[in-house]
């Protein structure tokens, strides 16, 4: 038996230090002379310090066994190790033959029976490894290692800043040094070879460590961190704007282990690191179009799930340099207001090219509605000559050209066969109505306006559909009706802003018809809001817009005007100060006198001769915004009229006063009022008094106290859920008890 027993761990000075055998051997001779000593844990020393043995410089393993001590000495030092005779001998590759008695072997379990593994990890593992698994540092290991071999798995680890001193060995006792961290990914997994490190950075494969499963492959790991069942690109790419940058890395590991024959696989291959996957899954179908159109559905999939917001100039000419048309409008989501433009645009230079208006619009049906819609649905109310020519306008429109026959066209149409819009409006005028006054909303936008009304106007039904005239000249001030009729309104200005200036940032044209697009869906939005408030709402225009004949303000020559007359709105009439001539009238033109003012007014796309700018450049690669408005043409003069009825009437809110006569009592006086259906808010004042609303009977009955009120005749105004009430209502108060004279001769 020994007296004492040692540990080698109580001699690091630190946690993560070798122990320090000089100053062990001065404690034993100090405190222990003369004493048989038992040395601990030299085994799990020299296993994890090799290395710092092998070097003569470093080496304390040597001077410990060659101490030279006095002959009469009764110390000894007795140290058992573990498996360690290998070690041993390469440390001491030779001994004196004095020493050989001192040295016992004991026979080892054979090397094909090891079970116990001692894993030595650098500090790069420190965060990830779980704490109840791996021993921290030197000392620590050095004081426990004994405890920790009873471990079922047989695997211990050990973390240490000292790991370079350690070299893997295979013997009963497998020590295995794990300083890289990749190293140790590709070790644990089933099919770790396929990685490559390249693939990530170190802190990237040091995130997975924790969910690292030995013996389970690489792409379980990533979908248990995921927490995804099954691989869903679309799932995963829907929840790209909220994933880590760990998280994506994961998703483009992923597609680099495991092949698929799709578009996302072929895409985010493509990419060197996943900063650049929504670029190439934008980008990469150029690549592949010909010969995989079917990935088109993909990539836009892709796209919707991204959310991707606008995409640039590059993009736009990649799209453009694709010979067919079809590949170009396959390749816009049509999910932004650029790409919409770029559609447009598109569709233009397509139809120029005397493509099919229907088969374009096809294209289109399912990305951009409105569009389509645009482009190819007409109206009931349309006559059959109307029909013929607004699909012409909308064509020449969209294609951005002054077209050669638009004087013939013109004289298709006939104006005298359509009412006045005021012939129309008068039917609601003293009715529970409003009217949306929309500015330069021509009957061009009939059709698409009764789509989106049957979209958002769910509660309201179309009792009235009729294409109206306007007033000549087609200006906003000689059509200012609202102002003549008893009747509410609301007014839109935005789509006659789009037509003269397009928006403030963005002079382009087929952005402003992107625009236009919104604003007549907008219309429709607007009248569903105001049919929550009137039993009608009508939706009409003061006038509409021509882009022709803005185009032919650039492209014709003028005509001079009368002698004597101011031209107005680029040319599209004249004003006369004085009785028509017979020569002023020439043919195109029409004769208004409005208010003893004489006009002349452009029934085509001519213009008298006049200085400006009507629309710009007008090329399909600098189109600029403009229309104008003032003359005769179907697209200016005719306007819609249509007339929406809820379907289950706006109950009116009616009060009544139950006594219109109280009586005050200590200064107060307390009015009770009934609705005829509950009100959730109630204010009141009474000549100047506010007063104190209390509700009962589930809002239909209120009590309106008035503190400090004198005895005479009030009139309340009445605020209920926000809107005032109309009818005047009225009541009296009185002093309550008899009013007595105290003179008993009456005065005399």
């Amino acid at each position: 038996m020994c007296d004492k027993t040692l540990e080698l761990a109580s001699f690091c000075s630190g946690p993560d230090i070798f122990p320090n055998f000089t100053k062990m051997l001065k404690e034993i001779e100090n405190k222990f002379k003369g004493k048989q000593i038992l040395l601990l844990s030299v085994s799990e020393y020299l296993r994890l310090s090799i290395r710092h043995e092998l070097r003569q410089d470093r080496a304390q393993i040597p001077a410990l066994w060659q101490r030279q001590q006095n002959a009469s000495s009764k110390t000894r030092i007795i140290i058992p190790m573990l498996y360690c005779q290998e070690l041993w001998d390469r440390v001491m590759p030779e001994m004196d033959e004095r020493q050989l008695d001192y040295a016992w072997t004991l026979e080892s379990i054979p090397q094909a029976n090891a079970a116990v593994r001692l894993e030595v990890y650098s500090q790069d593992f420190i965060n990830v490894l779980p704490n109840d698994k791996a021993v921290q540092g030197m000392r620590e290991w050095l004081f426990n290692w004994n405890d920790h071999l009873g471990r079922v798995d047989g695997k211990h680890k050990v973390i240490t800043s000292l790991w370079k001193h350690a070299e893997n060995i295979t013997s009963a006792i497998e020590t295995l040094v794990i300083s890289n961290v990749f190293e140790y990914i590709t070790s644990a997994l089933k099919d770790g070879n396929i990685l490559k490190k390249e693939w990530g950075t170190d802190e990237e494969w040091l995130s997975l460590i924790p969910s690292i499963i030995p013996g389970v492959c690489i792409s379980k790991v990533i979908e248990n961190i995921l927490n995804v069942r099954t691989f869903d690109p679309l799932a995963l790419l829907a929840q790209w704007s909220m994933m880590t940058g760990p998280q994506r890395w994961l998703v483009w590991l992923w597609y680099r282990i495991n092949s698929r024959d799709d578009y996302y696989s072929y895409a985010i291959k493509q990419n060197s690191s996943y900063l650049d996957v929504e670029k190439m899954l934008s980008y990469s179908i150029f690549d592949v179009v010909s010969k995989h159109p079917e990935w088109i559905e993909q990539r836009t999939k892709a796209m919707s799930a991204l959310k991707i917001a606008e995409t640039g100039a590059e993009y736009f000419k990649r799209v453009d340099s694709l010979p067919l048309m079809e590949t170009r409008l396959s390749l816009l989501t049509c999910a932004t207001h650029s790409e919409k433009t770029h559609a447009i645009k598109t569709i233009s230079e397509w139809l120029r090219k005397d493509a099919d208006i229907k088969a374009v619009s096809a294209c289109v049906t399912d990305k951009f509605p409105l569009l389509s819609q645009y482009l190819t649905t007409s109206s009931d109310a349309y006559s059959s000559e109307l029909r013929d020519y607004y699909s012409w306008y909308r064509k020449h429109k969209v294609m951005n050209i002054l077209p050669n026959n638009s004087v013939d066209k013109v004289q298709t149409v006939s104006l005298d066969s359509f009412s006045s819009r005021y012939s129309v409006l008068k039917q609601i005028e003293n009715l529970d109505a409003t009217v949306l006054w929309v500015d330069a909303m021509g009957a061009e936008w009939l059709p698409l306006l009764m789509r989106c009304i049957i979209k958002y106007c769910t509660i309201g039904t179309v009792i009235t559909q009729k294409v109206v005239q306007s007033i000549l000249p087609t200006e906003t001030c000689y059509n200012k009706q609202w102002e003549n009729m008893d009747i509410e309104y609301a007014k839109l200005d935005k789509l006659d802003n789009l037509a003269h200036k397009g928006m403030p940032d963005d002079k382009d044209y087929f952005s402003c018809i992107a625009h236009q697009l919104n604003e007549i869906e907008n219309v429709a939005k607007t009248a569903a809001t105001l049919l929550e408030e009137y039993n009608y709402v009508a939706i009409t225009a003061d006038h509409g817009t021509s882009r022709i004949a803005a185009l032919a303000f650039h492209n014709l020559l003028g005509i001079s005007a009368p002698s004597g007359s101011q031209v107005r709105s680029h040319g599209r009439y004249c004003e006369i100060n004085r009785p028509f001539k017979l020569n002023d009238i020439i043919p195109g033109t029409l004769s208004v006198t409005i208010n003893d003012c004489n006009f002349i007014v452009f029934g085509t796309h001519e213009h008298y001769v006049q200085s400006g700018n009507a629309a710009g450049k007008n090329d399909a690669d600098h189109a600029h915004v403009g229309e104008v408005h003032g003359g005769a043409t179907p697209e200016e003069v005719l306007v819609p009229v249509i007339i929406l009825k809820r379907k289950t009437p706006i109950q009116k809110l009616v009060a009544s006063i139950l006594k219109h006569t109280v009586y005050r009592d200590k200064g107060a006086a307390t009015v009770e009022i009934e609705f005829n259906k509950p009100v959730a808010k109630l204010s009141v004042i009474a000549s100047g008094i506010n007063g104190v609303c209390s509700p009962s009977k589930g809002g239909t009955l209120w009590s309106l106290l008035f503190e400090e009120i004198e005895t005479q005749s009030y009139v309340l105004q009445l605020e209920a859920d926000g809107k005032i009430l109309d009818e005047q209502q009225s009541f009296s108060v009185k002093a309550k008890g008899i009013i007595r004279n105290d003179d008993m001769f009456g005065g005399l």
